[in-house]
């Protein structure tokens, strides 16, 4: 993994037919400012960064197109095959299930809604692994906190079989403490041993519990995130991933309080190298979008002015 930092921040306008603007072209609006529909105009790197993070606005289909190619990309140029997308970590093993093409749903539960979210990113991830060899297919890493009770309790059910017989014995149940539910989370991790995979997976359900005590403090997730995300690069020895998270996640120079930080600026201050990008589209739900003229460059022109 790099170490050295480099921080760069494009902001990327993505629009889908424009009037006046023709199919491969691309304007150019500011420095560091693109108007396009055509994802493979942008100037995109594809190496030489850790983490490509692509910052969305939630309900933004440009933003999805935007995700899907750039994956293509980074795939065909430099082989990455990991994506990483904000969403609990309990569906994690669902989520690859269904991306390699062993299931056909991931919406049977009502708890799935994060996982259904990103119907379009799996659905294009889906696709485009149908076309790749085995070896050369793309791995998808979920990173964030289980949100609602049921889901922390899935998780623990599932960490449990996966730990087999030393766990047997252990009830999984939610009990109204929090004490109580760190307490089931530490005798599952003496039951696991040094399995380091199921020892990470426990402490997610550990942020997850001080999450829902704590009235889903942002530290503790942030703070999750950032360290699971570590995990994943570690256990990639290098190789990069590509991420797509909400844009407040995906900020790196916010100067807030350490215990605010969003995960994209804790990684980088730790050396990681991040690229990040935000797509502008003109489409979504209006209560995803952010108003342009609420977007701020440091010389106080907005996007509405662009626009």
């Amino acid at each position: 993994m790099r170490k050295n930092c480099l921080v760069v921040l494009i902001a990327v306008c993505v629009l889908t037919g424009c009037i006046g603007t023709s199919p491969k072209s691309i304007v150019e609006v500011r420095p560091g400012v693109y108007v396009t529909n055509d994802a493979s105009a942008l100037p995109l790197p594809t190496s030489g960064y850790d983490i490509y993070l692509i910052g969305e606005l939630h309900g933004t289909h440009e933003t999805h197109q935007l995700f899907l190619d750039y994956l293509k990309m980074l795939h065909e140029v430099n082989g990455l095959q990991d994506i990483v997308l904000e969403a609990g970590q309990v569906y994690e093993r669902e989520a690859n299930k269904y991306v390699l093409g062993l299931i056909d749903d991931v919406s049977e539960s009502e708890y799935k809604l994060s996982l259904c979210s990103k119907a379009i990113v799996l659905g294009g991830v889906r696709a485009l692994n149908e076309t790749l060899p085995d070896d050369e297919k793309i791995r998808v890493h979920l990173v964030d906190v289980d949100y609602e009770i049921p889901a922390i309790k899935a998780h623990l059910q599932a960490l449990k079989e996966e730990i087999g017989p030393q766990a047997e014995d252990i009830q999984i149940t939610w009990w109204n403490s929090e004490d109580k539910m760190l307490a089931l989370v530490d005798q599952l991790a003496e039951a696991a041993g040094d399995r380091e995979t199921v020892l990470n997976e426990l402490e997610t359900v550990r942020s997850s519990i001080r999450c829902h005590f704590h009235g889903g403090l942002p530290s503790i997730r942030e703070e999750r995130i950032a360290a699971n995300i570590q995990y994943v690069l570690r256990e990639l020895d290098g190789a990069p991933v590509l991420a797509l998270y909400d844009v407040w996640h995906a900020r790196k120079t916010t100067r807030l309080a350490p215990e605010s930080q969003p995960w994209a600026e804790r990684l980088t201050e730790l050396g990681i190298k991040i690229y990040s990008v935000f797509p502008r589209g003109i489409s979504g739900f209006p209560a995803a979008n952010i108003s342009p003229e609420l977007i701020q460059f440091t010389d106080g022109t907005t996007m509405s002015d662009i626009f």
